[in-house]
């Protein structure tokens, strides 16, 4: 991968989170915003609804993002 493509980061809202989550959904205190791809894959994006901290959620795991991308990537796509 590219330098440039490696710190890429995209969003697409509403998307299709549901192929990336467990079948009981999203954890408790987090919304589901859509799917998220950066460098590592694509999973569902979800927001802590306590704090605002958007991450990347796979079959259970969850990772953080780089908070300004994703602001960005969202406003993207708006």
């Amino acid at each position: 991968m590219s330098r440039a493509g490696r710190s890429r980061l995209t969003v697409e809202a509403p998307g299709n989170p549901d192929i990336y989550m467990l079948p009981s959904g999203a954890p408790s205190r987090w919304e589901v915003i859509g799917t998220v791809t950066d460098a590592d894959g694509t999973g569902a994006l979800i927001r802590n609804k306590s704090t605002g901290v958007y991450c990347r959620y796979n079959a259970g795991a969850i990772r953080s993002l780089v908070q300004r991308k994703v602001q960005a990537a969202i406003d993207a796509a708006e």
